[in-house]
C-alpha cells in the first residue's frame, strides 16, 4: 500500500532473478507511479531491464535521461549514463558524462574509478594516473579507487608506488581481487 523505492528495486532484482522480467517491470512501474523519494534509483532500475531484458536500448537511454533530470546531482545516474555510453561503443561520450560527474558529491570514487579504467583501457596511461590520483586525495578510503590505481602503478609504473597503494587498499578493507593483484605483481618481481 506504501511501496518505497527501495522495496520496488528489491522486488524487481527478485522477479527478474526469477525468470519474470514482464513482473519486474510492473513493480517497476508501480513505482514510479507511487514513490515520491528516490525516484532516480526506480528509473536506473527499470532502465537497466529495459536494456538487459527487453533489449530496448532507446527506451533505456529515455530513461536515463529522465534520472538525470530527476536527480541531477547523483553520482550514481551519472555512472549509469556512462556505462550505457560504455556498452555503445561511444568511450567520448562516457568521457564527457564522467568529466561533469567528477564535480559532484559522492560517497565513494566509483566515477573516478570508472574515468581511469577507460582512460587506461585507452592506451592513456598518464591521463587514468593523474584521474586516480585525483579521485584518491577526494575519497582516500576508496579501497577499489586504490586498488585500480595499484595495478596501473603495478604495470606502467613504479612497483614501490604500487606496493603501497595495495597495502592502503587492504588496510582499508581486505578484497581478495587487491590481495591477487598484490601477490601478482610480488610473483613478476620474483
Amino acid at each position: 500500500h506504501k511501496p518505497t523505492s527501495a522495496l520496488c528495486v528489491s522486488l524487481a532484482d527478485l522477479e527478474r532473478s526469477m525468470g519474470e522480467p514482464e513482473k519486474a517491470r510492473e513493480v517497476l512501474t508501480l513505482g514510479l507511479r507511487s514513490c515520491k523519494q528516490e525516484r532516480s534509483k526506480l528509473l536506473l532500475a527499470l532502465a537497466w531491464l529495459e536494456e538487459d531484458a527487453f533489449d530496448d536500448l532507446e527506451r533505456a537511454h529515455e530513461l536515463i535521461e529522465e534520472a538525470m533530470r530527476v536527480d541531477g546531482r547523483n553520482v550514481r545516474v551519472y555512472i549509469a549514463k556512462a556505462s550505457m555510453e560504455l556498452r555503445c561503443g561511444e568511450q567520448t561520450a562516457a568521457r564527457k558524462v564522467l568529466r561533469r560527474a567528477v564535480s559532484l558529491e559522492a560517497e565513494d570514487g566509483q566515477h573516478y574509478t570508472m574515468w581511469g579504467t577507460l582512460e587506461l583501457e585507452s592506451g592513456r596511461v598518464a591521463e587514468a594516473r593523474h584521474i586516480l590520483k585525483e579521485g584518491s586525495k577526494r575519497y582516500p578510503g576508496d579501497q577499489f579507487l586504490l586498488q585500480r590505481w595499484g595495478t596501473l602503478e603495478a604495470k606502467y609504473g613504479s612497483i614501490v608506488r604500487a606496493r603501497e597503494l595495495f597495502d592502503r587498499s587492504v588496510r582499508i578493507k581486505p578484497h581478495a581481487p587487491t590481495f591477487v593483484a598484490y601477490a601478482l605483481l610480488e610473483a613478476r618481481q620474483g
